[in-house]
C-alpha cells in the first residue's frame, strides 16, 4: 500500500519463504489540493508523477471524513477520480471530480501512485498529502434527537455518563452536529457540556439534550447514599474470620502492638475510638525514604487468610514525593522481607494503589476504581489478603466503602502464611526532604484472620 517493508506469512505443509518488495521507484503525490467544491462533489487537482518505470502512474483516491485514516477511508467510486484513475503524462497538472458526497459536509483526501493492476500485481509509492474541502448546500436538518439511556439512576455525589444522537427525518444519525445539556432541577442533578451527570440529592430531574432547536430527554432518579456503617465496624469484613486483635491507640503499645516513634495524638473528630489516636510527624528536613516510626504485630499461629481494618488521616497540606508514601505492609516472614505494601499514591488525585514485593514477584495492583483521597479527612481503608505460593492469592481492598481492587493472581514465597502486620509510614523512596512538618494520623486497627 505504501513505501515500506512488511513480513508476509503462507501457511503451507512446509514453509515458504516470502521476500520484502524493493524499492518501487515511483513517484509520491505532494501537491494533492481541493480546486473546488460543489453541492455533492469536490475536484480534485495534482501534479502526476512517474510510475518508476518510465510511463505515468496510476492512482487510487481516497476519501472519508476528518481526520482520514488511509487504511480506513473508502477508495472514490463515482466521478472521474475513481478508483483506478489511470496517468496521462509525468509532470501534468491533472484535475478530477470526486461525486457522490454530502451536502454542507467536511471531507479530506489523499492518494497514492501504483503501476500494474490493482489486487493483482500492483506496486504503490507513497501515500500523498491530505487535502480538504467542504461540500457547499444546506445541512440535512435535525429532525430528532435520542438521549441513552433514557432513563437513568445515581447516587447523590456519584456520576452517570449520557449520550445524545442527532438523527434526520429517516432516523439516520447525522454527525458533526452541536449538543447543550441542561437539567431542569439543578438543585437534584448537574450536567456538563460532555452530558456527564453528577447527582446533587434525592429527587427526580429531566436532562435534556438540544442540537439545532430539537430536543431529547433522559429521565433522570438520583438517590440519596446508604448511611455509613458505624465507626467501629466494617463493612467488608468476610464472614467467618475470628477477631485477632482490635487497638483502639489509647496507648501507644498494647493488644500486641510494639514499636517506637510517633506520639499520642488527641482528635475529638477521629471516627472509630476517639480523641486517641497514633501521631506520626514527619518533620521539615526529614529524608525521604524513612519512616518516622513504626508499629508491628507478629501473628501466632500464621493466618493464611487476613482482613485488615484501618482509620487514616493525611495532614493537609502534603508534600508527596514521585514515589508515593507507603501507609502499612504484611510480610510472610518474621521481622521483615518479603511482603505486600499498600501504598498512598505520589499526587492527585491521590487516590491509594496496591505494590506486592513478595519475593515472587513486585508488581502494581491493578484497580477497579480509584477513590481520591481528601487531605485532612479520616478515611477508613480495609483489605482483605489470602495466602498461596502457587499464584492463587487474593488481594482486596477498600477506600471509604469502595472496592478499589480485587486481584486474584499473587503469589508469596516464604513461610506458611502471614507472619506480621507493621504500621509502618514511610515518605516517598530515594531523594528529596521534606519542606514542611507533614502527618499522618491512625485512629484504630483491627485484625482478622484464620
Amino acid at each position: 500500500m505504501a513505501v515500506g517493508t512488511a513480513v508476509i506469512s503462507a501457511a503451507c505443509e512446509v514453509p515458504v519463504p516470502v521476500t520484502a518488495l524493493a524499492s518501487s521507484n515511483l513517484g509520491t503525490v505532494t501537491n494533492l489540493a481541493v480546486g473546488g467544491v460543489a453541492d455533492n462533489a469536490v475536484t480534485l487537482s495534482f501534479t502526476e508523477v512517474t510510475n518508476g518505470a518510465g510511463q505515468a502512474a496510476s492512482y487510487d483516491v481516497r476519501y472519508a471524513g476528518s481526520p482520514i485514516s488511509w487504511g480506513a477511508a473508502a477508495s472514490v467510486t463515482q466521478g472521474s477520480c475513481a478508483t483506478p484513475l489511470v496517468g496521462s503524462a509525468i509532470g501534468a497538472t491533472r484535475s478530477c471530480t470526486v461525486l457522490g458526497l454530502t451536502s454542507a459536509t467536511g471531507y479530506q483526501f489523499q492518494l497514492v501512485a501504483f503501476r500494474g493492476t490493482l489486487n493483482v500485481d500492483a506496486v504503490f509509492g507513497a501515500v500523498s498529502n491530505v487535502a480538504s474541502g467542504t461540500t457547499t448546500g444546506t445541512p440535512v436538518p435535525v429532525a430528532s434527537v435520542t438521549v441513552s439511556p433514557a432513563a437513568a439512576s445515581v447516587v447523590a455525589g456519584q456520576t452517570v455518563q449520557l449520550s445524545a444522537t442527532p438523527k434526520d427525518v429517516n432516523g439516520t444519525p447525522l454527525t458533526g452536529r452541536v449538543i447543550t445539556w441542561t437539567s431542569n432541577a439543578l438543585g437534584v442533578a448537574t450536567v456538563s457540556p460532555g452530558g456527564l451527570v453528577t447527582g446533587v440529592v434525592a429527587g427526580a430531574a429531566t436532562i435534556t439534550a438540544t442540537s439545532e432547536g430539537v430536543n431529547g430527554t433522559a429521565a433522570l432518579t438520583v438517590t440519596a447514599p446508604p448511611p455509613p456503617p458505624p465507626p467501629g465496624t466494617w463493612p467488608n469484613e468476610p464472614a467467618g474470620l475470628t477477631p485477632i486483635t482490635d487497638w483502639s491507640f489509647s496507648a501507644l503499645s498494647g493488644s500486641g502492638w510494639s514499636g517506637w516513634g510517633g506520639t499520642l495524638g488527641v482528635d475529638p473528630t477521629a471516627p472509630a475510638s476517639p480523641p486517641s489516636n497514633w501521631e506520626v510527624l514527619f518533620p521539615i528536613g526529614f529524608v525521604a525514604g524513612n519512616s518516622p516510626g513504626q508499629r508491628n504485630f507478629g501473628f501466632a499461629p500464621l493466618p493464611t487468610e487476613l482482613f485488615i481494618g484501618v482509620w487514616w488521616k493525611p495532614s493537609n497540606p502534603w508534600q508527596y514525593q514521585s514515589v508515593g508514601d507507603k501507609i502499612f505492609y504484611v510480610t510472610d516472614i518474621t521481622g521483615g522481607g518479603s511482603g505486600l505494601f499498600f501504598l498512598q499514591q505520589g499526587g492527585a488525585p491521590h487516590n491509594l494503589t496496591v505494590t506486592t514485593q513478595t519475593g515472587a514477584e513486585n508488581r502494581n495492583l491493578a484497580t477497579v476504581a480509584q477513590t481520591p483521597i481528601t487531605l485532612g479527612v479520616w478515611h477508613r481503608i480495609e483489605m482483605y489478603l489470602t495466602w498461596s505460593t502457587t499464584g492463587t492469592g487474593i488481594v482486596r481492598w477498600w477506600v471509604d466503602g469502595i472496592l478499589q481492587g480485587n486481584v486474584t493472581d499473587v503469589r508469596w514465597q516464604n513461610g506458611t502464611g502471614f507472619a506480621t502486620m507493621h504500621m509502618d509510614p514511610v515518605w516517598g523512596g530515594i531523594g528529596g526532604t521534606k519542606a514542611e512538618n507533614d502527618y499522618f494520623w491512625y485512629d484504630h486497627v483491627y485484625l482478622s484472620g484464620r
